[in-house]
């Protein structure tokens, strides 16, 4: 530790007045130099300084340092240097009306430092207390010498400037875990205030709920018409040599052949939310244009876009949606990141809220999402195909695969895997 340090620390302790102790008898205190033990003798020097003023600001006792106990006396310096723990000094101290007696050393083992100090009843000639204090830097004994001469003394301690920090830490975290825990209330207050979201098990077969426009199990497994499972009754013609497979995703399917279609033609209009949904086994992919899995596109022509699900030549599923302007850009278009695999099983999905966002899912998982303008889907006098594109001179792409558990929703749908 400089010398530097301890002279600027020093001068920073403040003279204290006493207005408690005016006008008293204040009892009177000796305090020895302390022993400098493995440091330097300047440190212990003003150590023992900071400890005669810490003393003095409690306003409790009147202080004689150990140069002013050897004029007193009339002691030489070489009988102070034998220190006073001896009976023969304390009772020569209560003579001089010296109640109390503090010596004790500041020493050094390793990397830790200590202050030791020990307490005198001068009175009767005997020790009356001691205590020991460690620390692991230099810049901690000013403070450590106050706290301990206190604890020797018997007066609460006075909070550093670090134990003062910590406390007002532990304050922040207090209001932090407050803050945090009335959050959560508020948060669980709003969320029992606010419906339940409507979440999808993309791994059972689907059922109806009062958000299912349609619904479509195509577990018919013969002749021509699949019957909505809703209650809307938006039955479906099997055409262009659409069949049925077996063995679907659940129970049996719709299998297409890139000829055959499904056609509903009642117009399923949804307006400020939607959920396109379906489990697709696609064989092949196109070779140039979309090949729609649900929808009700006219190929961009005003009046007759509303909007589809489906898989490109890439593999990726595209999900759009027309507001009416006649073009593709009413609302954006979102295209998957993955590609779906040929001959297995995938679920795919898109949802649109007005104003809020259009999204497709993979498998229950969130792929890719993109802001959506505040408009409605426009609503048409169009049917839904399922299959392949509405109309139009695309009209012959269509769907290579089987299709399962194709459900129609006017709301934007959730999902759990």
């Amino acid at each position: 530790m400089k010398k530097t340090t301890f002279l600027i620390l020093l001068a920073s302790i403040v003279v204290i007045t006493f207005p408690a102790y005016a006008g008293k008898e204040l009892s009177k205190i000796a305090v020895w130099d302390l022993a400098p033990r493995n440091t330097p003798a300047s440190h212990a020097q003003e150590l023992t300084s900071i400890l005669v003023s810490e003393i003095s600001k409690l306003g409790k006792y009147e202080v004689y340092s150990q140069e002013n106990v050897r004029t007193l006396a009339g002691w030489t310096a070489e009988r102070m240097k034998l220190g006073c723990t001896d009976t023969q000094c304390l009772i020569a101290l209560g003579q001089m009306e010296i109640a109390k007696l503090i010596s004790g050393s500041v020493g050094k083992i390793g990397n830790t430092y200590s202050i030791s100090l020990n307490l005198f009843d001068t009175q009767n000639a005997r020790a009356e207390n001691a205590i020991s204090e460690f620390c692991r830097s230099e810049d901690e004994l000013i403070s450590l010498v106050q706290q301990a001469v206190r604890k020797l003394l018997g007066v609460p301690i006075e909070p550093s400037i670090d134990e003062e920090r910590r406390r007002l830490e532990g304050k922040q975290r207090e209001f932090e875990s407050e803050r945090k825990r009335r959050e959560e209330e508020e948060r669980r207050i709003a969320m029992a205030k606010t419906p339940p979201k409507t979440l999808t098990n993309v791994f059972s077969p689907y059922t109806t709920d009062s958000n299912t426009m349609a619904l479509w199990h195509f577990d018919e497994g013969s002749g021509m018409t699949a019957v909505d499972a809703g209650s809307h009754g938006n039955t479906g013609t099997l055409r262009g040599g659409a069949t049925w497979a077996t063995a679907g995703r659940f129970g049996k399917a719709l299998r297409l052949d890139g000829r055959g279609y499904v056609v509903v033609p009642t117009s399923l209009n949804a307006s400020s939310a939607l959920t396109i949904e379906a489990w697709i086994h696609p064989r092949s992919y196109t070779s140039q244009w979309n090949a729609g899995i649900v929808g009700k596109w006219g190929e961009g022509r005003a009046g007759d876009d509303s909007y589809e699900l489906a898989l490109a030549p890439t593999g990726r599923v595209e999900f759009k949606i027309s507001d009416g302007t006649g073009t593709e850009a009413g609302t954006p278009i979102v295209i998957s990141n993955a590609v779906v695999p040929l001959n297995t099983w995938t679920h795919i999905a898109g949802t649109f809220t007005k104003g809020g966002s259009i999204k497709v899912y993979i498998n229950g998982k969130l792929d890719t999402s993109a802001p959506a303008k505040n408009v409605n889907i426009q609503n048409t006098a169009q049917a839904v195909w399922i299959g392949q594109t509405e109309q139009g001179p695309l009209r012959g792409i269509r769907f290579n695969g089987l299709i399962d558990e194709v459900r129609i929703s006017n709301v934007a749908r959730d999902y759990i895997r």
